[in-house]
């Protein structure tokens, strides 16, 4: 496996992988995005919700920083509050500027993810979600398991005072990069034109590479579809980078739960 990230940019931007994963989403999307409902995160932290029984939620994440990557969701409901899905993690969008090296989180990878949540009464949520997969490169030239969980607990006003989330994750040391494996994770979202658009912040705590904090705000726009654009600083003591990051949404109005904006806005790993 190679190390250098520049060859780790080349492995994943061939023709075949390129073509196949866009083909993959492009297919899928147009087979269900008019039935995707709920969102798979803020921006980094996950939010407790999850796809409909029989329905398909898809995001796309675009990080724009010294190392630029993309993610891929999609995810599946099965019913009983329970979804299961897959991430296509990190794939490098230019060359980086610094090699991987041992003890640095992998480059990328492809996840299975799932997640369960649980709704005490009408404003609490509560899930319980992991990602679990390989990784594609990284500074120790070889294949890495990459595990990755979480517990995360919602606040939801229904649209009037926002949504407020806390929580609480666990990660590999392929997956975090070195520094702490056990972190909090913050988030809230708050209407300035109710189901137009919001602002959005979260934070993944701690000093490892997935400890950033992002702030932004999600726009809906025509057919169902949501942007979101938020600005990435890094956490205290994680000397993480500085950049951008925009994400895709495909969406479905839930208005019969009787749900707001946020319910089917969710962004990652």
């Amino acid at each position: 496996m190679l190390s250098d990230a520049t060859h780790s940019y080349s492995r994943w931007n061939t023709i075949p992988l390129r073509v196949g994963v866009l083909v993959f989403v492009a297919v899928w999307v147009w087979l269900y995005g008019d039935e995707a409902v709920a969102q798979q995160n803020l921006f980094n932290v996950p939010v407790p919700a999850v796809a409909a029984e029989n329905k398909v939620f898809f995001q796309e994440q675009v990080n724009i920083s010294q190392n630029g990557g993309s993610n891929t969701t999609l995810d599946y409901g099965l019913g009983n509050n329970f979804e299961v899905g897959m991430n296509i993690l990190d794939v490098p969008l230019y060359p980086a500027f610094t090699p991987l090296m041992p003890g640095d989180a992998a480059a990328n990878g492809v996840l299975m993810n799932m997640q369960k949540v649980f709704e005490p009464n009408e404003f609490w949520e509560i899930g319980i979600g992991t990602q679990q997969g390989v990784s594609a490169t990284t500074g120790s030239k070889r294949t890495e398991y990459l595990g990755f969980g979480w517990f995360v607990i919602e606040y939801d006003t229904r649209n009037k005072r926002g949504r407020y989330l806390a929580g609480t994750y666990l990660g590999n040391l392929p997956y975090t990069g070195a520094g702490n494996s056990i972190g909090w994770m913050l988030g809230c979202e708050y209407p300035l034109i109710p189901e137009k658009l919001h602002l959005m912040a979260d934070w993944l705590g701690g000093n490892n590479k997935i400890s950033v904090a992002v702030i932004g705000a999600v726009v809906e726009l025509p057919d169902r579809w949501q942007l979101s654009l938020g600005a990435q600083l890094p956490s205290p003591g994680s000397h993480n980078d500085y950049g951008m990051v925009v994400e895709l949404t495909r969406t479905a109005s839930n208005k019969s739960r009787g749900r707001g904006f946020g319910d089917f806005s969710r962004g990652s790993n």
